[in-house]
């Protein structure tokens, strides 16, 4: 009987809790219901009158860039780079020699073969 009478206590106690949390909520639904059908008040508009300028055509930026167009370089030999011939941006034709590697390794096995 004890034990009926706490559960019947919690039950209660856990009806009016939940029936709060559900009473605030409809209530602010209201609200939100009631703020939401008010008419949107008029936007705020400016004009002003144009005027000519002066314009620098740069600006100073912080950025990345890439290229439209590229290529890739790769060597027929493998090797260690002795010697790159040109800097990042430079315009080469064909035929340059663009990087230069260790041949030291290639001419000595060509000695030995002699």
């Amino acid at each position: 009987m004890r034990t009926a009478f706490r559960f019947l206590i919690v039950l209660i106690f856990l009806g009016v809790v939940l029936g709060g949390i559900f009473g605030y909520k409809f209530y602010q639904f209201g609200q939100m219901q009631e703020q939401f059908s008010q008419p949107q008040p008029p936007a705020k508009i400016s004009a002003t009158m144009a005027s000519t300028e002066m314009w620098t055509p740069e600006i100073k930026a912080v950025g990345s860039v890439e290229a439209i167009n590229g290529i890739e370089v790769a060597n027929e030999v493998p090797g260690v780079v002795e010697n790159i011939a040109f800097e990042s941006g430079d315009t080469v034709k064909k035929g340059d020699i663009l990087i230069r590697l260790d041949a030291a390794i290639d001419e000595a096995a060509l000695r030995t073969r002699r």
